[in-house]
């Protein structure tokens, strides 16, 4: 896969330059997992931010005992993840696992946000959607969690 084309071809990355694009894709990387496989576990140090490319990535919240957590989606080609980085946490604050055999692309956190420190038009295109993003999420997580609510009060 080239990465110059994944990043381009994704509407998020489309307010960046041809330059910007060329220092993002060298500082990238395609990430092969098979299903089952972590991605990262929740608390592990941050470093990069991840775009799936092929394939579902499962989310999930840990819980303290063996088998117990909570299942918070699955992210699936086009869209992102990891983003605890770009938002200033140093941790990953969800552990991501391979729904079944997915490619990433891994972009580093630090090489990203001085691009668009440099482009502030990027940079609020980029923080807005993420923000829509985030919302979305939220929004499914309090279905969910009204569902759960519902059904323990039958």
């Amino acid at each position: 896969m080239d990465i110059q084309s994944a990043l381009t071809g994704h509407e998020l990355f489309s307010l960046l330059s041809p330059e910007e694009v060329a220092r993002l894709s060298n500082a990238s990387s395609e990430k092969h997992f098979k299903k089952g496989e972590t991605i990262y576990r929740k608390a592990t140090l941050t470093s990069h931010f991840f775009v799936v490319l092929k394939g579902e990535v499962r989310m999930n919240l840990p819980g303290t005992g063996e088998g117990t957590g909570f299942r918070l989606g699955k992210r699936g080609p086009g869209e992102l993840f990891g983003l605890s980085p770009v938002l200033g946490f140093e941790r990953y604050t969800v552990t991501a696992t391979a729904e079944n055999d997915v490619v990433l692309l891994a972009i580093e956190v630090e090489p990203f946000l001085d691009v668009l420190r440099r482009n502030p038009v990027a940079g609020s295109g980029f923080h807005g959607a993420m923000v829509r993003a985030y919302y979305s999420r939220y929004l499914r997580l309090v279905k969910a969690l009204q569902g759960i609510v519902e059904n323990l009060g039958t």
